[in-house]
């Protein structure tokens, strides 16, 4: 029973290392940098490197069963230095996770990679509707150490040791059976 307990323990910080690794860090202020509502342009003060890009919309429902909108058909976001070409907008899954307050939510939509800190002219296209749409602009993730592989080793070992601190007491009454 305590080999099952300590198996089930070490999988579980596993698998919240592995889930920190695939999110990619703690998610933080999506809209840190402003936002640009679904169609319309907006130019924008951004920092060197990566940059979260978010889908922002109403959220529906209640209880347990609130649900963010769907990013509108067709959906696209470009942003360019004023004068230069565009930048490649990386697809981040939007099933990762979602985060409702109120009556509005947001969701992952993609990154990109900016070379220069400066002004940079975002732009939004649907061929759907979302009259409560935007897309948000927010840093990347926080991970300990700045690093994306470090993130997911402190979260394991933080999930193990609390995990082993939790079950302490069930591995201690499991001891005095014998």
């Amino acid at each position: 029973m305590k080999l099952l307990l300590l198996v089930a323990t070490v999988l579980t910080a596993a698998a919240l290392g592995a889930l920190w690794y695939l999110i990619g860090g703690l998610p933080r202020d999506h809209e840190r940098y402003g936002a640009v509502g679904i169609p319309g342009k907006r130019t924008l003060k951004l920092p060197k490197g990566e940059v979260r890009l978010s889908f922002e919309g109403q959220a529906t429902g209640g209880g347990d069963n609130r649900h963010l909108e769907d990013p509108p058909e067709g959906l696209r976001v470009r942003v360019a230095r004023r004068g230069g070409k565009r930048l490649e907008v990386t697809e981040v899954p939007s099933w990762l996770f979602s985060s409702i307050s109120g009556d509005r939510g947001d969701e992952p939509y993609g990154r990109i990679q900016l070379p220069e800190r400066g002004r940079y002219r975002v732009r939004t296209r649907a061929t759907g509707a979302s009259p409560n749409g935007e897309i948000t602009l927010g840093p990347k993730p926080w991970n300990p150490l700045g690093s994306r592989l470090a993130g997911p080793i402190v979260a394991g070992v933080v999930a193990l040791l609390a995990l082993l601190l939790l079950s302490l007491p069930l591995v201690l009454l499991l001891g005095r059976d014998r």
